[in-house]
């Protein structure tokens, strides 16, 4: 009986939320917020590397360690991160979805905001075409900081380093221009994302191309992102054309990508804990 007053009380609560703990519009809280990206098969993660091949549609093939070579459309996948699981990323130069990676996907029913304080990341959005987003035709938009978008949102990450940094801070080059082939190894960057009911916000249209939100109250999902340049097996001093002076050895094409948390806001953690107490009864 108290446990019954307990559930009634909350879902009145949750009533002037407009939502549910378990299903909100067919979806549960706990799988309401998807993030997706190219990874590596992790059949591959054992065995080979990956040469760049410009003349290949994808700019390269995997190559296995007994001498068979594997195309690149059967070597990546674009499949939705799960929670502590470590994923090696596509190269930086793969081709996906017409732009150049890492392109990372989000979904929510409302509005999705991506941000981060690092210097050393620079994040692309296309407003006129979110799939593309480093696609310029006149919606293209560099963020530093963070970006807002309703319900689908392909965001471009740009991982820096100290040898481009030092460039773009002397106007000699731009951040589009130097993270396409390779980056500085043993680097870590985070991404915060968090996820905001469409009632809690004011989306503003400006052009055609941005939309200005303002949040009114705080997010009812909170995630984080660590990408981490990691070893590049199949980098040679051929393939590295980067102009700081950084030894090959210390480049690398490829970045790990792991979702290290996901959290949702208070009231639709109090009532799912109702209800896996109520599983065990």
């Amino acid at each position: 009986m108290k446990k019954l007053i307990i559930v009634l009380i909350a879902g009145a609560i949750l009533l002037n939320f407009h939502s549910c703990a378990r299903e909100t519009e067919g979806y549960s809280i706990r799988d309401a917020l998807k993030i997706s990206t190219w990874v590596l098969d992790e059949y591959f993660e054992r065995s080979g590397y990956w040469v760049k091949d410009d003349n290949t549609s994808l700019n390269g093939y995997w190559m296995m360690d007994d001498g068979e070579r594997i195309e690149g459309g059967d070597v990546f996948t674009f499949e939705r991160l799960k929670m502590n699981e470590v994923r090696t990323l596509a190269p930086l130069h793969y081709h996906d979805m017409g732009g150049i990676h890492i392109n990372i996907f989000f979904e929510f029913d409302g509005i999705i905001e991506v941000e981060t304080n690092d210097r050393y990341v620079v994040l692309y959005h296309n407003g006129r075409n979110p799939s593309l987003p480093l696609r310029n035709e006149g919606g293209l938009k560099k963020v530093r900081g963070n970006v807002r978008w309703p319900r689908e949102l392909y965001v471009n990450f740009c991982p820096l380093d100290e040898y481009s940094i030092t460039e773009i801070e002397k106007n000699t080059a731009t951040e589009i221009n130097l993270v396409r082939a390779t980056t500085q190894i043993s680097r870590e960057y985070y991404l915060n994302v968090n996820a905001y009911r469409y009632e809690d916000t004011i989306a503003t249209p400006i052009i055609d191309t941005e939309i200005s939100i303002s949040i009114e109250r705080s997010p009812i999902i909170r995630a984080k992102l660590k990408l981490t340049v990691i070893e590049d097996r199949g980098l040679s001093a051929n393939d590295y054309y980067c102009i700081f002076g950084l030894p090959y050895k210390e480049a690398s094409r490829f970045l790990s990508i792991e979702l290290v948390s996901y959290e949702y806001s208070d009231i639709y953690r109090f009532l799912d804990e109702i209800w896996d107490d109520e599983k065990y009864d």
